[in-house]
Parts: structure tokens; sequence; C-alpha cells
């Protein structure tokens, strides 16, 4: 049966159809459109694989404690992550979840994976993500191993312990800009593969 169409200037009785948004809501009662839903309709199926992979790859490392093993899970990180996909986890995505919220990681399964596993393993295993999962501490290892030791320079600990806190105010002016809501990106120029 066709619908009724209620007289010219009259409001149609009855309740809203269920697909449609609630005006004012930022969310739809639709069924099929769950974060879920969400979540894996728009996900490649590829970078959950890859990084399936190097997670694999990674705790592999870490129980076997092979050195080949280990040179390996950092290389994949180096290559995949740094130049091919460009997925690594990054203080953009903090700063843009800040301002963005969490619909940020609930609509990007890789990225959401990537934010698991580096928690997950950050309470069990202490700082794996920087060690394994950035490309960044991977190319420093693979430079710290191909560039001779004359060329080297060891700092003076006493130099290394003061420097130590400018991270933490690079860190600390780069959540504070993101706080305020800012559109001020200084991570840019701190993060290499960024």
């Amino acid at each position: 049966a066709a619908p009724t169409s209620a007289p010219e200037g009259e409001a149609t009785p009855g309740p809203a159809p269920a697909d449609e948004a609630v005006p004012g809501l930022m969310f739809s009662f639709a069924e099929e459109d769950t974060v879920l839903s969400r979540l894996f309709t728009r996900v490649s199926w590829n970078r959950v694989v890859a990084l399936l992979a190097l997670f694999g790859l990674i705790m592999y490392a870490l129980l076997r404690k092979s050195t080949r093993v280990r040179w390996v899970a950092l290389a994949y990180p180096l290559v995949y992550v740094g130049f091919v996909d460009g997925s690594f986890l990054s203080i953009s995505h903090i700063t843009s979840g800040i301002k963005v919220g969490p619909s940020l990681y609930l609509n990007d399964l890789p990225l959401l994976l990537m934010v698991g596993f580096t928690a997950t393993t950050a309470l069990l295993r202490g700082r794996v993500f920087c060690g394994f999962l950035c490309p960044l501490g991977a190319l420093q290892e693979f430079l710290g191993r191909a560039v001779p030791r004359r060329f080297q320079r060891i700092m003076p600990q006493r130099v290394h312990d003061r420097a130590l806190y400018i991270k933490y105010g690079i860190l600390a002016l780069i959540l504070v800009l993101a706080l305020l809501q800012n559109d001020i990106s200084i991570f840019r120029y701190f993060e290499p593969f960024g």
C-alpha cells in the first residue's frame, strides 16, 4: 500500500523512521549504523593483517630474545610502518584524539589496534613501542649499528640527565596546545616520519 500524505501544511502523525537521525544529536538509531559496523566497513584488511603480523613478530622477538629476530622485528616497522604505510602511532594521534574525541580511534581499526597493542605491551613489558614499533627508534638502532665507532660520540651522563627534560618540555607544550584546542601543530617539527 502506498503511504498517504497529510494535507498541505499539516504534520504527518506517527514516529519518525528508525533509520533517520534525531535532530540535534550526533548519532543515528539505524541498526546497521553502529560503531562496530562503521569500524569494519571502512577497514583496509591488508593493513590489519600487516599490523597483526607485525605484532606477532614483535611478541616473538620479545619472547625469543634472539638478536637476528630482533633485527627483523626492527626492519619491519621501519620499512612498512615508517615508509610504506605511515600508520605509526604518533603524538599527532594523541592531539587529534583530544580535539576530536574517541571517534578518531573508533573509526580506524588499524589505529585502534596500534593503540591497543601499545597500551597493553606498555603495561605488561614497558616501552615496547619505543623499542620495536616506532620507526624512528628502529632507524636509530640501524644507524647506531651502521655508523663506524670512530664517528660515534657518547654524550656525558650529566648532559644527558639535564637534556632529558627537554623532551618532556616539548611533550608538555604539544599537549597544552592540544588541550587549548589550538590549531597550531608543532609536533610535525619533531617527528621525522610525520
